[in-house]
């Protein structure tokens, strides 16, 4: 495996987004001109699964992370069908894939990141013989502004594999993850903003506690709509 050499954000982040890196047909940004950022401000980093900080629960609100805390739960090779385990407690470790250091992808970004297939197998569908399910899974990136007082370092990392799907491919893509950000409110200031009815749906609101393994959701959705 051919590797690169490169600079990479190290320790505190104050200003930081964690999100599918494209909403629709349009590239996301974590970019804000009221806050007086743009685009080149930041580096982004992205993840074939899910995104957790080992240190900290990044949905009890937002503020500073670690960057060197940050790990991508990676979903490689055959994954179990059905219902994933309810997530008790903070989620400060990966509820499925394999956890390795956020920092040790940045050679994948948002310029070059690709959706990928997830094979579930032998998901059931409620009929009498279960099969693999393989379905079109949304990566998810970390944008880390390094233009205010990040520490760099230069680290040696394995280059981009990058696979495009073939046309043959399912062409919707599952989202798997929240987004969150530096600016994501903490559970106390979501409560109070729904208690004044003046709470919209935004990138900050605070996950299901429960993960689905994408066969078993489809199948519930499928028989909610059909009143089964």
């Amino acid at each position: 495996m051919s590797s690169i050499v490169t600079a990479v954000p190290s320790g505190v982040v104050q200003d930081w987004c964690i999100q599918s890196p494209w909403f629709g047909n349009q590239l996301q940004q974590c970019a804000n001109a009221t806050r007086g950022t743009q685009e080149s401000d930041y580096q982004t980093i992205c993840c074939d699964g899910s995104i957790i900080d080992t240190g900290r629960d990044l949905y009890t609100g937002g503020g500073s992370i670690n960057i060197d805390d940050l790990v991508c739960c990676r979903i490689q090779g055959p994954q179990a069908g059905g219902f994933g385990p309810p997530l008790m407690g903070p989620q400060t470790m990966c509820a499925s894939g394999t956890p390795v250091p956020l920092t040790s992808l940045a050679a994948t970004n948002t310029l070059n990141v690709q959706d990928y297939l997830v094979t579930y197998t032998s998901a059931s569908f409620g009929g009498p013989t279960p099969e693999d399910y393989i379905p079109t899974e949304t990566p998810y990136c970390l944008w880390a502004n390094t233009k205010s007082g990040v520490a760099m370092a230069t680290v040696t990392i394995p280059a981009a594999r990058i696979t495009t799907l073939s046309s043959s491919s399912y062409n919707i893509a599952t989202p798997n993850q929240t987004p969150v950000s530096s600016e994501t409110p903490s559970p106390s200031e979501t409560t109070s903003s729904a208690t004044q009815s003046t709470s919209t749906s935004s990138a900050g609101s605070l996950p299901s506690r429960v993960t689905f393994r994408n066969g078993h959701f489809l199948a519930i959705l499928c028989m909610l709509a059909l009143n089964i």
